[in-house]
């Protein structure tokens, strides 16, 4: 799939109005105002062979989580006001800054989604539990600087570093 579309979606960042037609698209002439009445292809048809990243997924609400899992489930979606059942092939990576369980009774993620998705869970923890990563972090943001740059950039020096580590 490395040559194959990576789509990604900020689900925090999309009204909770516009998110289902921003996954699955819409049909033609399927009566959303100010749709293009040609339709509209989603995200998950986008990366059709290739990855959806769903950033932020806690944020979505759980009516669209339970949408989500039926196309893990079963690979086929409608589009908005459409017939037709798309067919896709997509792997799914998701991410979310809110604890999954924290022992509440407020759900962020559907138990039944986050066993699909959890096949296999990286859990990162915060750079304030990581401070030895700091300088590497630095030297990469740098190193991708000096590139999109013509000339060199300035190295951090051992105090900026001692600033950067302590805050």
């Amino acid at each position: 799939r490395r040559d194959a579309p990576f789509v990604s979606v900020n689900c925090a960042a999309i009204p909770e109005t516009l998110l289902e037609s921003e996954l699955f698209g819409y049909a033609k002439k399927s009566g959303i105002s100010n749709a293009d009445p040609k339709g509209k292809k989603g995200r998950f048809e986008l990366a059709d062979g290739g990855t959806l990243f769903l950033d932020e997924i806690g944020d979505m609400p759980l009516a669209q989580q339970a949408k989500i899992l039926e196309v893990i489930e079963t690979q086929r979606f409608f589009r908005l006001g459409g017939t037709a059942e798309v067919k896709v092939n997509v792997r799914l990576i998701a991410a979310t800054s809110r604890p999954v369980e924290d022992g509440s009774n407020e759900t962020v993620l559907r138990r039944d989604l986050y066993y699909r998705l959890s096949r296999l869970p990286l859990t990162l923890p915060p750079l304030r539990e990581r401070i030895s990563d700091i300088p590497m972090l630095c030297e990469h943001a740098l190193e991708r600087v000096s590139r999109e740059i013509p000339r060199p950039v300035p190295r951090i020096s051992g105090p900026a570093m001692n600033l950067l580590k302590a805050y």
